[in-house]
């Protein structure tokens, strides 16, 4: 048992060496980040996001009335062309 043991960590070991090996070899893909291309001038990278609106509140109950409404219209209107079909 312990002789399994021991062929494991040491597999384990190698596997791990091999691994960091690869790693520090492979190679990096894409620009590094927070550098610019040639010619750019400085500032001219990402912007900051814009601060997002907010609705208020009376706005947000104008916008869910007015869709209540068209709501309530298309409502009205495809049960008459349903009626129409069934006649």
């Amino acid at each position: 048992m312990a002789d399994v043991l021991e062929l494991l960590i040491g597999e384990r070991d190698r596997i791990d060496r091999a691994i960091s090996i690869l790693q520090e070899t492979a190679p990096r893909r894409g620009r590094p980040p927070g550098r610019r291309g040639p010619g750019r001038p400085p500032g001219s990278g990402r912007k900051k996001a814009a601060r997002r609106r907010r609705m208020s509140t009376a706005a947000r109950k104008r916008i869910s009335e007015a869709q209540k409404k068209r709501w309530a219209a298309k409502k009205k209107t495809g049960r008459r062309k349903k009626a129409a079909k069934a006649a």
